[in-house]
């Protein structure tokens, strides 16, 4: 993965967007990383295949917005998934941090700042995520998505479970490219699997406690997370990790057994397991 040259402590935003996606989410997403109180230096964002009309007006608004000095929008010709569209990006991305963002999701004004005020006094750190608001639309209520804080708790939850907001997660660039990106072997845990190889490469970890972004779960939400399909996925990653180090022999027959049943119930049923693994939050600041 050939990239360009680092510009030093900066931040590069990564983003995909794709046919189907919302324009107005797209265009509060954006909004919300312009109207940081501390900006990025730069954004990238991949355009993967080909947009309609109302998307491609949103990206040319912001590209010429100027709060954020450099703005790239690099376009696919076809669509080649979010693993293909995030790898095309990060050559791209030329700050030492790449933080990531999904076209859907709004930061907290003070999101930016917060993550580079702790990276620029701890440079121990490779990763560095924060927690989140979820707006669940099947049940009306409003969740935490937290996370343990320190590198040991964060690396010995992520056996289990993939408790780290993607989009609210900030990585080394270095360390993006000494693991070689995303990997697309499987579905729908391409994030997952990065943070396992990231902890095996060696890298530091910590999660702001502060909630630094809002996303919606919506039903396709929980319906991904089950079905044949991801079940074959899981496994294949499960393995990997065993195979890795990662996991021992009991851990990961525990873990195949949970997750077939899990990922066997209808989506309904998910949803309403969800909530265990979050705090509700009525106001989440």
């Amino acid at each position: 993965m050939t990239a360009l040259p680092s510009r030093g402590a900066g931040i590069s935003v990564l983003m995909t967007t794709s046919a189907g996606d919302n324009s107005v989410s797209l265009r509060d997403s954006l909004a919300s990383l312009f109207g940081q109180s501390s900006p990025p230096e730069q954004l990238v964002i991949v355009v993967d295949g080909p947009i309609d009309d109302n998307q491609d007006r949103v990206l040319r608004d912001f590209a010429g917005d100027g709060r954020i000095t450099d703005v790239r929008v690099i376009r696919l010709d076809r669509n080649v998934g979010r693993v293909g569209a995030l790898n095309a990006g990060i050559p791209h991305c030329s700050g030492e941090w790449v933080m990531r963002l999904d076209s859907d999701n709004i930061c907290r004004p003070d999101r930016v700042a917060l993550q580079r005020h702790y990276l620029e006094a701890h440079p121990e750190t490779d990763v560095l995520s924060a927690w989140c608001s979820e707006f669940d639309e099947i049940s009306g209520r409003r969740f935490l998505k937290s996370s343990p804080v320190d590198h040991d708790n964060i690396a010995a939850v992520l056996r289990w479970r993939n408790v780290l907001v993607h989009p609210a997660t900030v990585v080394r660039r270095s360390r993006l490219l000494e693991v070689d990106g995303y990997r697309a072997e499987y579905s729908r845990m391409e994030d997952y699997d990065l943070y396992v190889r990231l902890v095996l490469a060696g890298a530091h970890f910590h999660a702001l406690p502060k909630a630094l972004l809002d996303v919606r779960k919506n039903k396709a939400a929980y319906t991904h997370l089950g079905g044949f399909g991801y079940v074959r996925s899981e496994l294949r990653f499960r393995l990997f990790c065993y195979r890795a180090g990662f996991l021992s022999l009991s851990q990961f027959a525990f873990l195949v057994t949970a997750m077939i049943v899990f990922r066997m119930l209808g989506h309904r049923l998910r949803a309403a397991l969800y909530p265990l693994v979050r705090v509700p939050a009525p106001d989440v600041s």
